[in-house]
């Protein structure tokens, strides 16, 4: 047990070692002794918890993607409107835009992509019965509401979350939403 905590404080080290390095340089100028040095741990500690420097952000997006699944399944069911949840979604990932737009300005858009299809298509899946939505009208949701959330965070998040969930809710009075 003191060993699985001490590994999840070492890989919690060693992601935010990353994505401080990163501010000052890029991705793939980063080593691995460089990100075990900044995190304060062995370079066998750091591969007791990752392959590879692909594997941190992939680890960070499931971190924030667990995270941001139990703050949706908060929300009550009944209750909740496709606005409110493009509202939600919007503002959790406003939080997090530094660390998403550094990996968009390093071209680590791919690492992106790969945890949002994961968890996108998880959570439209508990919301697809509700918005009565198809297999492929969910899958047409995940990818627009993905490219257009990776965008508006490359572009300094200017409307807000309300706004964008206005924006993508009632301009297009799709009959799904």
């Amino acid at each position: 047990m003191e060993n699985q905590e001490y590994s999840v404080s070492a890989s919690d080290f060693i992601i935010d070692a990353l994505f401080e390095l990163m501010k000052e340089q890029s991705f793939e100028k980063i080593s691995i002794t460089e990100i075990a040095q900044k995190a304060g741990v062995s370079r066998l500690s750091y591969y007791r918890n990752f392959q590879t420097k692909e594997d941190i952000i992939l680890t960070f997006f499931e971190q924030e993607f667990q995270q941001f699944l139990y703050e949706i399944k908060t929300l009550d069911i009944c209750d909740i409107s496709f606005r409110k949840l493009i509202s939600v979604s919007f503002s959790y990932w406003e939080k997090r835009q530094d660390r998403i737009r550094m990996l968009m300005r390093d071209e680590q858009i791919y690492l992106i992509y790969v945890s949002f299809n994961k968890y996108l298509s998880e959570i439209l899946k508990e919301y697809q019965m509700k918005f009565k939505l198809s297999f492929w009208q969910g899958k047409f949701l995940e990818g627009g509401i993905m490219i257009v959330l990776l965008e508006w965070i490359q572009n300094g998040c200017k409307n807000s979350p309300d706004e964008m969930a206005e924006e993508l809710s009632e301009k297009y009075k799709i009959d799904i939403l």
